[in-house]
């Protein structure tokens, strides 16, 4: 009885499935479901999720930055496999950096400091990207659902409101305009 390895049992055209212990990795997911899109036309979801502190937001930041850069390149081919961080930033449209961009927008809005991580998400959001049929992005659709709108008037002991308030009262001509306008409302 001859021993084989895992490899031995596919035909060489197909890769040996993953074994259920190991978790999906960021940039296998979002091929898969670039080449879905591309095979079948037809949309794709990806779901990033885990408790807090997990990395979700870091997750989804390099799913995105993968699909944006991934959307511009041409069809598959085994010789573009390994991608670093500096070809991703170089090789994307306007279009596709302004979407990524879009991030730190919602991040001021909609993060604040809790207890357990000092940049903690308090919102859910629904990126769709748009994908034309010969490859670039050509936009996004983003729906943000604000968790903790209590945040805004009260928090825990030891937690902060949302990061755009304290960003805000960081700029001194803007606090002082603000504290301007409070005393004349009082």
């Amino acid at each position: 009885h001859a021993h084989t390895t895992p490899a031995a049992d596919h035909p060489p055209h197909r890769a040996p499935r993953r074994p259920a212990a190991c978790p999906p990795h960021l940039y296998a997911a979002a091929e898969q479901a670039y080449r879905n899109l591309c095979h079948t036309a037809s949309s794709q979801a990806i779901v990033v999720s885990g408790v807090s502190g997990a990395g979700k937001t870091e997750a989804n930041k390099h799913i995105m930055q993968y699909l944006c850069w991934r959307a511009g390149q041409k069809p598959a081919s085994p010789g573009k496999a390994k991608v670093s961080a500096e070809l991703l930033d170089v090789q994307l449209s306007e279009i596709s950096r302004c979407v990524l961009q879009s991030s730190v927008v919602f991040e001021a809005f909609c993060n604040a400091c809790t207890t357990n991580n000092h940049n903690s998400s308090r919102f859910g959001k629904f990126t769709r990207l748009l994908i034309e049929q010969d490859g670039p992005v050509s936009g996004a659709v983003i729906d943000a659902y604000l968790l903790e709108k209590s945040r805004v008037v009260s928090q825990c002991t030891g937690e902060r409101s949302f990061h755009v308030f304290y960003q805000l009262l960081a700029d001194q001509h803007l606090s002082a305009e603000l504290k301007l306008l409070v005393r004349l409302k009082v």
